[in-house]
């Protein structure tokens, strides 16, 4: 298992430290030793949307905790699912949820640096979309399609990260 999350937060109300989170994640995992499914890896990109709260300790802004949830729609693609030119393809779309919970403390003269534990998980709903002759079908289509089975997979983040110095 391995990826990247690409994120831009903006803190909506300083005051009370609510804000959100615009993010792309792309997410590979390699099958389990039980799995029969055929497929050796899936690929997983997720666009999404979150919001988030710090809540301060004590009183002051050098211990946080921030619960952050947010959603976001996913496209995904088994190993070996290629197009007649041999790119890439992404033919399962499904919608999904993120959940995360951070502990911070920060440090300098300004609290200009942190180091968290971040704790998280994705889900994922089954895929409404993928692939069936003469392209993708609708939603209310009752053809039945072939779908991984991806409903829960889970993320754990831990990070170091440097973050700007916000006032209270």
């Amino acid at each position: 298992m391995g990826g990247f999350r690409l994120k831009g937060d903006y803190l909506f109300d300083p005051a009370r430290r609510f804000g959100g989170q615009a993010y792309i994640q792309w997410s590979s995992f390699s099958a389990g030793r039980n799995d029969v499914s055929g497929v050796g890896s899936l690929t997983v990109v997720d666009f999404g949307v979150a919001l988030y709260k710090h809540f301060c300790l004590f009183g002051t802004p050098r211990l946080c905790v921030t619960p952050l949830g947010g959603v976001h729609l996913t496209t995904m693609s088994p190993d070996g699912a290629m197009d007649e030119f041999g790119n890439k393809f992404f033919n399962y779309d499904a919608a999904g949820a993120r959940l995360e919970l951070a502990a911070t403390i920060a440090f300098g003269p300004r609290y200009e640096h942190a180091f968290s534990v971040i704790g998280g998980v994705n889900v994922y709903t089954p895929v409404f979309a993928g692939p069936a002759a003469g392209g993708l079908p609708k939603l209310s289509d009752s053809t039945k399609v072939a779908q991984p089975d991806i409903s829960a997979w889970a993320t754990r983040t831990v990070s170091i990260h440097r973050l700007a110095a916000r006032r209270s």
